[in-house]
């Protein structure tokens, strides 16, 4: 049994959706009457490589768009399931879903590295590089150059707001004879009506004292124990603020107990509560804005417990500012999801016979005490365990050469001391073993960095071509 674990719930015209943190599974929710609708889910997007970190889900108001690594593709699902896919350059490309739009998602590459120079030199000219990829309702990718980095990429009523590296900068001092660099940032705006220029000039430029709307602090949700984070979600009036309940958590010191509290955002009245709820122990995991209300996820677990725990249970709740009303949305393990993960294949053993440790909860995550006699296979990732060999540089106590250089040789081959099975008393070496790659049909040959098997058969997406902007011919 698989139940659903909520991550992210975004509002669309057919509802609100609570996408699994995991899982390719999200169930569309009424919240008028608390039902669910449907459960949509696209188990043929293949999953994030080992080595990455999350997943990027948006929403455009109408359809969901979803990476779940850079460079990887970006599809567009709605309540069918996938309904486009766009090919935005691989991993070396590295571009990264970042807004939405109408219709239309936007990825962009990573922001400028930290620039650092000597007490007392000038920076250098160049302003780093930049592009831009917009993907359409259909999957066709069109092609945004810029002669300068990228630092933020938001979206508000009017377009695209890209904020790239101004040609102005501070510094400051890092260290005793070292200044960081603070480059400023320079405003464009492109409108959702008009087609994506080829390259981005300065008529989409703003006036130099442009400041974009704000946007809430990310900090606000996951940064919950700490005082003076801004307010995690706004409504009209009302900001929105998670706090640490004044009551004590009812499971012990291990536990942490949430409140949220709404306050009035502006005039005579700003900062006085309009609301206050106490969520019982857990924690905040998001907040989305619905309306005049917002809804939230609590997980039902001690503080300590690593959030890809196997098993944990989140609630989906909204609250009401005008009547201090309290709904549970979802109540945790109600939904039962196991049918629409991605495959666990059986695990055959090993040629040679060792021991391997698998991950079958979170991605490539260890999960404790989980050993099984196999080797990695599809959307199942372990590590191949050979006993090793006492005097060699392998083994946990080198003999006839210093620890120093033991250490040295066993970081260069990337291997790894761990603890084996309870039956095995001799010291293990970790080698871990890669998987084949695999890449959607109709991609390059180059850049696609999913970790999965070439004999799985269960991934099959087609990307639509991708065109620079501002031509008709597609490459």
């Amino acid at each position: 049994m698989r139940a659903l674990q909520p991550g992210w719930l975004i509002e669309l015209d057919s509802g609100l959706w609570a996408v699994d943190a995991v899982q390719p599974v999200a169930a569309v929710l009424d919240p008028g009457t608390a039902a669910v609708r449907r459960i949509v889910s696209w188990p043929q997007v293949p999953p994030r490589p080992v080595h990455t970190w999350g997943s990027t889900v948006l929403g455009d108001g109408t359809s969901l768009w979803v990476q779940h690594a850079a460079g990887g593709p970006v599809v567009r699902i709605d309540t069918g399931g996938v309904a486009a896919a766009g090919w935005v350059g691989g991993e070396l490309a590295r571009q990264r879903l970042a807004a939405c739009g109408p219709g239309v998602a936007w990825c962009t590459t990573p922001p400028p590295e930290d620039e650092h120079v000597r007490t007392g030199e000038r920076p250098g000219s160049f302003l780093g590089f930049g592009e831009l990829r917009r993907v359409g309702s259909d999957g066709v990718v069109d092609v945004v150059a810029m002669d300068r980095g990228v630092q933020r990429v938001q979206a508000d009523e009017r377009g695209l707001l890209v904020g790239a590296v101004a040609d102005t900068w501070s510094v400051r001092r890092w260290e005793s004879d070292v200044d960081r660099v603070n480059r400023n940032t320079r405003w464009y705006r492109i409108p959702w009506q008009v087609d994506p220029p080829q390259l981005l000039g300065d008529q989409f430029a703003l006036p130099p004292g442009f400041t974009p709307p704000p946007v809430p602090d990310p900090m606000a949700v996951h940064g919950q124990h700490f005082e003076g984070q801004g307010p995690a979600a706004r409504t009209p009036g009302v900001d929105w603020y998670v706090e640490s309940s004044p009551q004590l958590p009812v499971n012990g010191p291990l536990w942490q107990r949430m409140a949220v509290t709404a306050r009035v955002a502006s005039g005579s009245g700003a900062g006085n509560v309009v609301a206050s709820w106490d969520l019982g122990d857990g924690s905040v995991g998001v907040i989305c804005p619905v309306g005049g209300r917002v809804a939230l996820t609590v997980t039902r677990g001690p503080r300590t417990a690593p959030q890809h725990q196997r098993g944990r249970v989140v609630d989906v709740l909204l609250l009401d500012p005008r009547d201090g009303s309290r709904t549970t949305l979802l109540p945790g393990g109600s939904v039962e999801v196991g049918e629409h993960c991605w495959p666990l294949e059986p695990a055959p053993e090993c040629g040679c016979g060792c021991w391997c440790r698998s991950s079958t909860s979170w991605g490539g995550r260890w999960s404790r005490s989980t050993w099984t006699r196999s080797s990695r296979t599809p959307w199942r990732w372990g590590s191949c365990l050979r006993p090793s060999t006492p005097g060699t540089a392998s083994s946990t106590r080198g003999e006839g050469s210093s620890r120093r250089r033991t250490e040295a040789a066993r970081r260069r081959r990337g291997d790894v001391e761990v603890e084996g099975p309870p039956s095995l008393s001799a010291p293990l070496r970790a080698t871990v073993m890669t998987a084949q790659s695999i890449r959607p049909a109709g991609t390059p040959t180059s850049g696609w960095s999913g970790h999965l098997d070439q004999r799985c058969s269960c991934v099959s997406i087609t990307t639509a071509p991708t065109r620079r902007a501002g031509t008709s011919a597609e490459r």
